[in-house]
């Protein structure tokens, strides 16, 4: 009877060790399935506030010649961090160049994003392009919210000497892998725009790739005009001069 019982119990101590265990798998594999699918941001400062610094003018000592300064040379922005300031996400920014194929590199990460260092930096004329991953290595990607921003959403980009940009999202687009029309989202030439470059949809095995293109099209954001102050002198008041029939006004 006794050994009936250790049995038993020894029975149901199996049987509890193999249903935690098969919750342990069951909770990592559907961890697994949520990171691909949902991105987890991993934390969020707010982007910078900037103050342009103004450089103080070195006064040449009295009966010394005085130089004109040569010109300041023009440094282009370099782009370091992105912020989606509405949803509290942000990325590092890595610079990119063409790859061997020709085309736009990007960036083996999918916390990362990637800007196309030979066009234009945001802000500058024409049109900035900064592409990322949708997910990578089963694990989504910054990108994987472009699909679900919005018309005025704001995006700020802070570059490497402090000072911020900041932009709103004009429309979202998407074209094949293989349109050609695509190729028109990625023309650096016109007004002043910043387009986001991710993939989009099913894995098509056969050109390892997405089937499709999403492009998130962003303009300068309207900063606020400041109110003038405006100097206004009151001009002295005149006293009224009263008779019987009428008042005289100055």
């Amino acid at each position: 009877m006794e050994d009936a019982v250790k049995a038993k119990k020894k029975s149901n101590l199996w049987s509890n060790v193999l249903l935690a265990f098969s919750a342990v798998l069951f909770v990592t594999g559907v961890v697994l399935i949520v990171r691909q699918y949902v991105y987890i941001p991993q934390g969020y400062t707010p982007p910078p506030s900037y103050v342009e610094i103004t450089p103080v003018p070195t006064v040449a000592p009295t009966g010394a010649p005085v130089t004109t300064p040569s010109p300041t040379p023009y440094i282009k922005p370099v782009p370091v961090k992105i912020y989606f300031t509405e949803r509290k996400i942000s990325a590092d920014i890595v610079t990119v160049a063409k790859d061997e194929d020709g085309r736009m590199d990007t960036v083996d990460s999918a916390s990362l994003t990637a800007w196309y260092e030979p066009g234009p930096a945001p802000g500058e004329e024409g049109n900035a392009l900064v592409n990322g991953h949708v997910r990578w290595k089963k694990v989504a990607g910054t990108f994987s919210i472009l699909p679900s921003l919005k018309e005025g959403e704001e995006v700020v980009f802070e570059f490497a000497d402090g000072s911020t940009k900041a932009f709103a999202v004009s429309y979202t687009t998407y074209f094949r892998f293989d349109d050609p029309a695509a190729n028109q989202m990625m023309d650096m030439s016109g007004e002043t725009r910043v387009t986001l470059i991710s993939c989009y949809g099913e894995m098509n095995h056969e050109a390892h790739t997405s089937e499709q293109r999403v492009f998130v099209v962003l303009v300068p954001k309207a900063q606020p005009t400041p109110t003038p102050e405006v100097s206004f002198t009151p001009q002295p008041t005149a006293t009224p001069v009263s008779s019987d029939a009428f008042t005289v006004l100055p």
